[in-house]
Formats: structure tokens, sequence, C-alpha cells
């Protein structure tokens, strides 16, 4: 067929289809005596495998790179296209969420939009300082998701802070997103917003919504731990210890036992009034079950932190595990009350 026929068949125009061969793309098997060209079938079918390629967003000489690569396969291609593809929607996420922050911002003029604008794109700069500015400026009622997704992403433990700090004031929607992030897949995400509930319980005060709010964290702090990861689980335990919530109690004591931020379990343990007579019985009762020299090593460290702790220490005086007896010593001498 003449190029006016391949232009109709393929809907590619006869100007194209010279530029296409100017290119190297297409070759025409043959010409005319008087020079016209001839297209035959496996032009016809390198012409449409052309207008797929640019179909998909490659550049004429990425087509000609795939068209001369024996080896070139059409999946790898889809897969590169379609990351870039996940990148340019977030991205386009990020601006449509932007523009909505500031549409909930009650913006007057373009300068206090520009000022709003500013500030959210910098919850996303490189510096940790931009980010930190941003979080203390921003009014985190206007922005609660933004802020709560912000704090959720960020590993710097300073900017985490002020958006902690930032979220509370956010706040139910912004706690609801933070909560959400405790059933991800992602352990690091999981524990940056145990974390951040953690905070938030620590900087909650008295007074009816601060009240309400309390116990959604509290809520959401023992839902945590349930988690399949012991550091998250502590986090959440050492936080409900802290505000003597009993549900906490159970895990404390295994991190004793298996030395998992059991110095700090042990304080919270025995500063709890609440749990503080139970604790030292649990702790008596573990010494006397079948553990090892080691987990009973870290059970009489923790009747350090128990005031009140002496008659069960002199009882461990005398021992027959030399670790705990040498350590039980040491707590009662310290203490000044050897007999």
């Amino acid at each position: 067929m003449r190029i006016g026929e391949m232009a109709e068949t393929t809907g590619v125009s006869a100007r194209m289809l010279r530029y296409y061969e100017k290119l190297g793309l297409i070759e025409p098997g043959a010409r005319t005596s008087a020079g016209y060209r001839i297209y035959d079938d496996a032009d016809l079918e390198r012409v449409f495998h052309i207008e797929g390629l640019r179909g998909l967003g490659l550049s004429l000489t990425e087509v000609k790179s795939a068209l001369d690569d024996p080896d070139h396969r059409i999946a790898e291609v889809i897969d590169e296209l379609i990351a870039e593809s996940r990148a340019r929607l977030r991205e386009e996420k990020r601006l449509f969420e932007q523009l909505l922050a500031v549409r909930g911002s009650d913006v007057t003029d373009w300068r206090a939009a520009l000022n709003v604008m500013n500030l959210l794109k910098n919850l996303r700069s490189h510096d940790p300082a931009a980010r930190q500015d941003s979080a203390l400026r921003l009014a985190p009622a206007a922005h609660p998701r933004m802020v709560a997704r912000s704090a959720i992403a960020e590993k710097d433990l300073n900017v985490a802070g002020a958006l902690s700090w930032s979220m509370l004031q956010a706040g139910d929607v912004a706690l609801e997103e933070v909560s959400r992030a405790l059933a991800s897949a992602d352990k690091e995400v999981r524990m940056r917003a145990v974390r951040i509930l953690a905070e938030a319980a620590a900087r909650t005060t008295a007074g009816t919504k601060q009240s309400e709010r309390s116990e959604e964290i509290f809520e959401h702090l023992r839902g945590a731990l349930d988690d399949e990861d012991t550091d998250i689980r502590a986090v959440a335990a050492l936080s409900l210890g802290e505000r003597g919530v009993l549900v906490a109690f159970d895990e404390l004591l295994r991190m004793i036992v298996d030395g998992d931020h059991d110095v700090q379990a042990s304080e919270v343990l025995a500063q709890s009034p609440s749990w503080h007579e139970a604790a030292l019985d649990t702790i008596g009762a573990l010494l006397n079950d079948d553990r090892t020299q080691e987990q009973r090593a870290r059970l009489v460290q923790a009747l350090a932190e128990f005031e009140d702790s002496d008659e069960l220490l002199l009882v461990l005086l005398d021992d027959p595990t030399p670790v705990v007896a040498l350590t039980a010593k040491a707590i009662v001498r310290t203490r000044g009350n050897m007999p």
C-alpha cells in the first residue's frame, strides 16, 4: 500500500509517517519505479507497535530503543510506567489535599492563602527544622488529617514531638487518623503511631473534654497491647501503666521476666498504688516458679523499686541461686537493713 492508504489504515498522518522514517523507526519495504513508498503488512504492524508504545507514554527516542532491542520486554516498560503514574498520582493527591486544607482554613486573601500553602509545603521539607516550624505554626484544627499523616510519617524525634503536640490540638479527626495507623502492616508505622498516642496521653490534662479524649487514647493503647511486636506492646504498656490502667499489669510483668525494658517496667509497677501490693505478691510467686536464672535475677532487681520489699528480699538472702542471693543482699545493704 502507498503512504496515503497507510495513513488512512493506521490513523497516522503521512507527514508523521515520513517523520518516523526519518528517525529510522520504519523503513518501507519497497518503492515504485517513480520512487513512491510501498508499505507491506510488516510495516503496518510496526506502525501499530510504535503507536502502542507512544500511547503508553514513551518518547520517540524510547520507542526506537525498545524496537531496536531484541530483548525488549513490554511488561517491564509497563511496570516502569505504572511506577511513574503512581508517583504522579501521589503528588496530585498531595496537591489536592493542600488545596482542600487551604479552602478549609477560612483564608480571606491571597497573602494568607500563600502563607498556609507554604506551611503545608514545609511539612514535607527535607529540613527537620522547617518541618518542626510548620508543625508549631500551623492551625492544627484546620488541617487535622494532614497533621496526623505528617506525624505518622515523621522519623525525626524532635519534629515528631512537635507534630504530636499539634495532633493533640487538632482534635478527634487527627486522633482517628493516627489510630488507623495501628493496623498498618508496616511495623515502623505502627511504632510511630503508638508513640504519638503515648505522647498524647502524657499531655492530656484534667477536664471534661480532655478526660473524654484521654479515655479514647487509652482505648487505642489497649488495642496496641495485642500487637505482635514486643517493642510496640512495651510502649503501650508503659504509657498505660504510668496512668495506672490495670490492663497493662500483665504486660509489664512479662517485660520484667523477658528483659524487655524491664527497668522501666519495674519503676512503673512500683509507682502505681492501685496495684502495688498485687505486683509484689506476683513477683514473689514468679520467683518461686520454674524460671531461668536470668529471669529470677531480673525479678529480684525489680524489687529494688519497691520500698516495702524488704521482707521478700530477706528470704532471698539464702536463695540457692548465687546471682539471686547476691542481688538481694546488695539491695538490702543499700537500704541499711542487713540483719
